[in-house]
């Protein structure tokens, strides 16, 4: 049997294309949502910025091999990236677009497992009871928040490994 999972490294932050180019396997995205709108508490708290404030929302569904593995749900500030709303999000990966305009000073990942919602259900194809890896990653540049998403990766479709010496 073909190996089903994906892999991520946990202390690095990667380009989910090329994890899965490297692994032999074909990455395509779906965009469900990209647009600008105004930040509700919970996001605003996350950003450092009073609610209200314009921020950009794009949520891509990740396929490898047209099996759904990954939803991204990512806000950006567009202060920091003013051109997100014109990437075409199917071609070019939001990592790879943010890399390029705001590298990276500071990351924060809050991981967890999930129950998977009916709706996630639905979207990343899961089984009954099948759980979810959620991600939260924050990231910095020029001391500010620059992005923050919600990584939610299919349970049993994906883990994420690291290795380091202390």
């Amino acid at each position: 049997m073909a190996e089903r999972r994906a892999h991520g490294a946990l202390l690095t932050i990667r380009d989910i294309s090329d994890e899965l180019s490297e692994k032999g396997a074909r990455h395509r995205a779906h965009v469900l949502l990209h647009q600008r709108e105004a930040a509700d508490e919970a996001i605003a708290a996350q950003f450092h910025i009073k609610p209200g404030t314009a921020l950009f929302h794009a949520k891509i569904l990740h396929l490898k091999d047209d099996l759904p593995i990954l939803l991204e749900d990512r806000h950006v500030l567009p202060a920091i990236a003013p051109d997100y709303l014109s990437l075409d999000l199917e071609q070019e990966t939001s990592y790879r677009y943010l890399m390029t305009v705001a590298p990276l000073q500071e990351v924060e990942h809050e991981i967890r497992a999930i129950a998977a919602t009916p709706d996630l259900r639905t979207l990343l194809e899961l089984a009954p009871n099948e759980p979810c890896l959620f991600v939260r990653r924050r990231t910095w540049t020029r001391g500010k928040v620059a992005s923050c998403a919600d990584l939610i990766h299919a349970g049993s479709r994906y883990d994420i490994t690291g290795r380091f010496k202390p």
